[in-house]
């Protein structure tokens, strides 16, 4: 008498192998794509240092800001001694009131 043979049927191979075609297909895309992100990542660290050097040349320079209005622009450096100038020529302002703080009861009528 024959007995019947039994088919064993694999869970494992297809999630397998969708795992490998996904992983296969994440490191084509980061391989060719990598020289544009290194392209872009250059082109806006040259366009910061562009801006930080036009940045740097406004605060060490004099110009105009508003011609009309009669507003001009000056080194930060000479604008730093100039508000440290005033500071020291006007006395501090007390932080807190002169007086001496007295609580009054909520019960207390005054007469």
């Amino acid at each position: 008498m024959k007995t019947p043979t039994q088919t064993y049927k694999s869970t494992i191979v297809p999630p397998l192998i969708c795992a490998g075609i996904f992983a296969l297909a994440s490191w084509l895309l980061f391989a060719l794509t990598d020289p544009k992100t290194d392209t872009a990542a250059l082109y806006r660290l040259n366009t910061l240092k562009l801006l930080r050097e036009k940045d740097r040349q406004r605060l060490e320079s004099y110009g105009w800001v508003d011609r009309s209005k009669g507003w001009v622009r000056i080194p930060i450096s000479q604008a730093m001694k100039l508000e440290e100038q005033r500071l020291h020529a006007t006395p501090p302002h007390p932080s807190a009131a002169s007086f001496p703080f007295v609580p009054v009861s909520v019960t207390e009528v005054p007469p």
